[in-house]
């Protein structure tokens, strides 16, 4: 993650005479091309300036909280059909992930190096320390359910798939850290597509070269580290590429276009839950086309018009990251204490979630916001996803990276 799981803003250089904002209209619209401008230019709002992508934010903490719950779920022994697809909030953040990084870079001229380097400030700082409470536990208290070996261990800080040596599992040190591992690959993936010199060419380097991963793991049964990083599901984070393109390209659409669009890839996913346990490329159809098609319609209404403000659920999505890392740690040890009380694996679902969802809240304001501010050198570490309103074309600028992310 998922998903980039990730924290964005983009800041928009509104032109000097803005013209007049178009209505909203009943359906998709094609943007309108000004005289003596281009095709494919995101559009600008009358009224200039940034405005926010919170829809994208409430996303995110759905997404954060949907794997959360799922992981709840199955340490309460709940785990049948309708449970299932709280863990497609993996493919969500994978295509979110996939969505801000186009959208962050478009009109930008950041390289490979300084994309990396924010992708890395971001990511890697909160995932060593939990990674490192995680080896911690292992030594001193395993009963807790951790358990790992030095490969094991230097693999999960390098994101690097490994066999844990106790439970056999091809799974790193933090249960989610398997996402994470996706997404540095596709990072460094899109970075070199950044050395191209326009967009389109990005565009195509960054879905071939995905689309190409995945033939090779469908043609070749390769070692760990080959099938691993050639699994099917890294075709999600260029569907959020894709759509990322389509937004900036101005294309916008009423409420009623995207409430339809996001009710139809909610209900997609749900439908087929069932399905996610067979293959992992019916799970990219099943799931990650329908986060695709729900990203989209709430990119293309915030296009049209910005959605109403909600705090709580901008403050989730700001630490949705946080909620993502931390959530198993303190799940596992939850575990533990009901264990040792003798209390039935059920109250996981009522106890857990709760603690673990304020724990991650908790770890979001004081370690994760404030580390972020330090190493962005005070920057704003945590902003709602900024985006191009509506009619002109504007400048988009990364101001600060991170994930899913996932």
């Amino acid at each position: 993650m998922p998903a980039d799981v990730q924290q964005t803003v983009f800041a928009v250089e509104a032109p000097s005479a803005p013209p007049a904002r178009r209505p909203e209209t009943a359906g998709v619209e094609k943007p309108a091309r000004p005289a003596g401008e281009p095709p494919a230019r995101p559009l600008a709002n009358a009224g200039g300036g940034t405005r926010t992508l919170l829809s994208v934010q409430y996303a995110r903490a759905v997404a954060a909280v949907g794997v959360l719950m799922f992981h709840a779920f199955n340490d309460a022994n709940a785990t049948a059909y309708p449970e299932q697809v709280l863990q497609a909030g993996v493919d969500l953040f994978f295509v979110i992930s996939g969505f801000i990084m186009w959208v962050t870079t478009f009109k930008s001229d950041i390289g490979p190096k300084g994309f990396f380097g924010k992708r890395v400030r971001r990511i890697v700082p909160l995932y060593w320390l939990f990674s490192a409470i995680a080896v911690l536990t292992a030594v001193v208290a395993p009963q807790l359910g951790k358990s790992t070996g030095a490969e094991h261990a230097i693999a999960s800080f390098l994101f690097l798939p490994a066999v844990n040596p106790v439970t056999h599992k091809a799974e790193p040190l933090l249960a989610p850290g398997w996402t994470l591992n996706h997404e540095m690959l596709f990072y460094v993936i899109f970075a070199l597509a950044l050395t191209l010199p326009s967009r389109k060419r990005r565009l195509m380097a960054v879905i071939g070269l995905n689309v190409l991963l995945v033939v090779v793991g469908l043609l070749t049964h390769g070692p760990l580290l080959v099938s691993f990083y050639t699994n099917p599901i890294i075709l999600e984070f260029i569907f959020g590429v894709i759509v990322g393109w389509i937004y900036t390209s101005g294309y916008s659409a009423s409420r009623r276009v995207s409430g339809v669009m996001v009710t139809a890839g909610a209900l997609t996913m749900v439908l087929f839950a069932a399905a996610w346990g067979q293959t992992v490329i019916l799970r990219v159809l099943v799931w990650g086309i329908p986060a695709a098609v729900i990203v989209l319609g709430l990119a293309l209404t915030e296009n049209a018009k910005p959605v109403a403000r909600w705090r709580s659920g901008q403050f989730l999505g700001d630490a949705s990251y946080s909620i993502y890392i931390v959530h198993g740690v303190m799940l596992a040890a939850l575990f533990s204490i009901v264990h040792h009380l003798g209390a039935p694996d059920a109250v996981m679902i009522p106890v857990g979630v709760p603690v673990a969802l304020i724990g991650g809240l908790i770890v979001y304001r004081y370690i994760e916001r404030p580390m972020t501010n330090y190493l962005g050198r005070h920057r704003r570490a945590r902003a709602p996803i900024t985006a191009p309103p509506v009619s002109a074309p504007p400048l988009v600028r990364a101001e600060v990276a991170g994930t899913v992310d996932r």
